[in-house]
């Protein structure tokens, strides 16, 4: 089978009834049906037994950039022990509707777009495989008492002000009824010197900075 870096010149190149694997990110790959519809899937073992899971349909919203990062959030997934496949079947999740939203804010500038989606993405994590209506106040309560432990009030409250963006468009959107950052509590920060997660000390150890 065809391999390669998956790229938008790549994609558009494909002839009709092939798929192209990418040669970065192992399970990765773009199909294009005998029509000119393209699909970006994963391909990945679980319980022994390989499973193809669809990411979405090449174009708007899913740019290769955006396919591959969902590629990485199931493959997160995966190695918790979920299975993307049975996730799905629960509802709508957090991690699915993520690339959308932030599709919806690519108009913000590059700097505030880019410190969203490293907290939607990293330390939000472990809401990423739960049912939007599994995730009541308790479930984000916990994960910004997470954060500050971890990194600080500041980045607690930027955390919160993310969480509440995303969830208010989902309330607009008409997936979930209420917004369950409603009544979680601020952190008072004090003029403190605690840590703030930034680009340079985030990584897929969603809870601790490099170094620590």
């Amino acid at each position: 089978m065809p391999v390669a870096k998956i790229t938008k010149s790549a994609v558009d190149r494909m002839e009709p009834n092939s798929v192209l694997w990418d040669t970065d990110l192992k399970g990765f790959g773009v199909r294009r049906h005998h029509t000119n519809g393209r699909h970006f899937l994963l391909r990945y073992r679980f319980d022994g037994r390989q499973t193809f899971k669809k990411i979405g349909r090449f174009g708007s919203p899913w740019t290769v950039e955006l396919a591959r990062n969902e590629a990485l959030r199931l493959l997160g997934l995966i190695v918790t022990g979920t299975n993307p496949a049975v996730a799905e079947r629960k509802g709508d999740t957090f991690g699915q509707e993520l690339p959308r939203y932030l599709d919806h804010k690519a108009g913000v500038k590059p700097g505030t777009l880019r410190q969203m989606s490293l907290y939607l993405r990293k330390q939000a994590a472990p809401l990423h495989s739960l049912a939007l209506t599994d995730i009541d106040r308790r479930a984000i309560a916990q994960l910004l008492s997470d954060v500050e432990r971890g990194s600080g009030p500041v980045a607690r409250n930027r955390m919160r002000s993310c969480l509440s963006a995303f969830f208010g468009w989902l309330v607009k959107e008409g997936l979930i009824d209420a917004n369950p950052v409603s009544g979680t509590g601020k952190a008072d920060e004090g003029g403190s010197r605690d840590r703030v997660f930034t680009g340079t000390n985030l990584n897929l150890n969603w809870g601790r900075p490099i170094g620590d």
